[in-house]
């Protein structure tokens, strides 16, 4: 980095124009209007390489460059939506299947963002239960990914393409989806970064691994309620139900079932840290040039706005976040390999507000403006360095 600390800019990710405003002329003028000069353009919103043919790809980009030009408003990310996401994607067991996506989806997707100097942040694989069940198949699908996406990092670098980020989700299903296991992912490629949301991390408490205490405790109280933690294996659900039944469990019943948890220990978060969206930020914000931004109340993540009435509840505070992002700038990361030359010089605070399909055009926009005016009062304009900010 030339300076310690990087550019900061506000930006609203488009999905929130998903089927109402669908043309760039439309979702790059609301934007402009709503008080955002940057935007993260969702793949979803009527483009997508694996459904719309060549002419149409090309010649949406060209009215999509013409518009940035028309609004003084930039597109300085893409990311991959819902389409992408519902898939098992590049974990997929068919090789042709997992070699269609990096062919058809990846590379056209770089094609054309390199050309642009734009960032690309995707989540496009899960690990069916099949493989998340068994520790050695686990294992192969790990590898598996970490092979594609060198391939895609190695593609992207021979473009001369802008960061690639892989999201961070919610679950041990989507991979990375730990602060332990985001550091091994930033490890796999000098090329490949992260995509924080601060709001995913808030399902990591339902996935911590019970102490022998806890399990002891549920098992005591089989009668009452289900488990405090999640139950992985086959094995252990029918042990489970098995207990329930019994009027006593023995202590080598207990062992057993402690060992048949604690064999699939690489399913379960092992710190409370890692359902802290500040702690992500001081570990990894470095390393995410896209953040993506929701209100959350450390329960649930329904991606919404910052609004009067949902910061009463919300946990997300703008300087917070900021002061946490420094943070990571100032730490000494031994256990990354490329620690220090991997800290970006820009970063995204990307807004990932969701509406529902019964929300209102008026209803959508005065959301967002009164996010963009919340956010303002410590990120007053784009592009201030973040110890200018903090």
């Amino acid at each position: 980095m030339s300076n310690k600390y990087p550019k900061v800019y506000l930006v609203l990710d488009n999905c929130f124009a998903l089927k109402r405003w669908v043309e760039p002329a439309e979702w790059i003028k609301v934007t402009k209007e709503i008080g955002f000069n940057y935007i993260e353009a969702s793949f979803d919103n009527e483009m997508d390489f694996l459904y719309s043919p060549d002419s149409y790809i090309e010649k949406w980009f060209d009215e999509l460059k013409a518009c940035e030009e028309k609004y003084g408003v930039k597109v300085a990310n893409f990311h991959t939506g819902y389409q992408t996401y519902r898939t098992v994607g590049l974990a997929h067991s068919d090789q042709d299947y997992v070699s269609n996506i990096v062919d058809v989806w990846f590379k056209k997707a770089i094609d054309q963002l390199s050309k642009r100097k734009n960032g690309l942040g995707f989540a496009f694989h899960a690990v069916p239960l099949v493989s998340l069940k068994d520790k050695e198949k686990y294992e192969q699908v790990e590898l598996q990914v970490k092979n594609e996406l060198d391939k895609i990092c190695t593609y992207a670098s021979s473009k001369g393409n802008s960061k690639i980020s892989i999201e961070a989700m919610y679950a041990p299903q989507q991979p990375p989806w730990t602060i332990e296991m985001s550091k091994k992912y930033l490890n796999y490629n000098k090329g490949l970064y992260i995509t924080i949301d601060v709001g995913h991390m808030i399902g990591q408490k339902k996935f911590k691994l019970p102490s022998k205490k806890e399990i002891r405790t549920s098992i005591e109280n089989r009668q009452l309620k289900e488990p405090s933690f999640v139950l992985f294996s086959d094995e252990a659900q029918r042990m489970w139900q098995a207990f329930k039944e019994q009027e006593t469990v023995s202590d080598s019943e207990v062992e057993k079932f402690c060992e048949e948890i604690f064999a699939h220990d690489y399913l379960y978060s092992k710190t409370d840290r890692d359902a802290d969206p500040y702690a992500w930020l001081e570990e990894l914000g470095c390393y995410s040039p896209i953040i993506h931004l929701q209100q959350t109340d450390g329960v649930t993540a329904h991606h919404a706005p910052f609004t009067a009435e949902t910061n009463k509840t919300g946990i997300i505070e703008p300087r917070k976040v900021l002061e946490a992002i420094k943070k990571s700038y100032e730490k000494q990361q031994d256990d990354l390999i490329y620690g220090e030359e991997k800290k970006v010089d820009d970063i995204y605070l990307s807004f990932e507000i969701f509406s529902s399909n019964t929300d209102t055009e008026l209803e959508i926009i005065d959301r967002l403006k009164e996010t963009c005016d919340y956010w303002r009062q410590v990120i007053p304009e784009d592009g201030l360095r973040l110890d200018q900010l903090v």
